[in-house]
């Protein structure tokens, strides 16, 4: 969807700019079935990668894998883990009871809000927190919640490529597996998890799938690789990009 495709869903150009406090040039609309996401254009500027708001093809890949599981997300609870500006939150809009949507980034937390606003779902709610942090904890509240959605950060950092918003630290798996675990503690029992994962190939060994192992609060309900791609990297031969259901034990 272009810019100016907006004003048909009653938020013209001049809104949109004064709304996200950017220059139009720097800010991108793409379309999510019904919805439209408002993120960053790439690459980002120089001096603003952290505050990049990201919307990529992965994105798309797990909107697409959720939409085809909605049935799960019936009046369910649901919390978004690093939500970027809230295009999962879309996706499950319509089915959910109430979701929660959680990202370190102001920038996309405003934007996800706007969109929110502009949609008029008022069930969906967005913080900007770290998940994991103390204000996240604080946020999320005691009581459990049914399922948790995630497309983490999960670039593995190299010397001559900084992304910081894509940055998963560690051979990618630092975050991921720190979602993962914020997760299992804020989930009812049977409650379900659904996110994206890569599993770097590590001296023939699946890296993330091995750390999955040691974690006996999940069972696996399904696994999919949506595709490998090579890194000769740090001693990785593959890195698969995975899509996993899990089941809070």
């Amino acid at each position: 969807m272009s810019n100016g495709d907006l004003i048909k869903d009653g938020l013209t150009e001049d809104t949109l700019q004064e709304l996200t406090r950017s220059d139009l040039r720097d800010v991108a609309v793409s379309n999510l079935d019904d919805f439209y996401v408002i993120h960053n254009h790439w690459p980002p500027r120089a001096g603003d990668v952290a505050n990049y708001v990201h919307f990529g093809e992965e994105s798309l890949l797990l909107a697409t894998l959720l939409k085809e599981r909605i049935g799960l997300f019936q009046n369910k609870r649901v919390l978004d883990l690093g939500c970027s500006s809230g295009s999962l939150s879309l996706v499950v809009a319509d089915t959910a009871g109430k979701v929660l949507g959680l990202d370190i980034s102001e920038r996309s937390i405003q934007w996800a809000k706007l969109l929110a606003e502009q949609y008029h779902l008022p069930h969906l709610e967005f913080a900007s927190v770290g998940v994991g942090s103390k204000e996240a904890e604080k946020t999320v509240g005691a009581v459990k919640w049914n399922i948790a959605i995630f497309n983490p950060p999960m670039v593995i950092p190299s010397a001559d490529a900084s992304y910081p918003h894509r940055d998963g630290g560690k051979l990618g798996l630092e975050l991921p597996l720190k979602f993962l675990d914020f997760a299992a503690k804020h989930l009812s029992a049977g409650g379900d998890a659904l996110f994206l994962a890569t599993n770097p190939i590590v001296n023939g060994q699946p890296a993330f799938l091995n750390e999955l192992k040691k974690r006996s609060t999940w069972k696996l309900e399904f696994k999919k690789r949506l595709h490998s791609q090579f890194n000769a990297n740090q001693g990785i031969s593959n890195i698969e990009l995975l899509f996993l259901h899990l089941k809070r034990k």
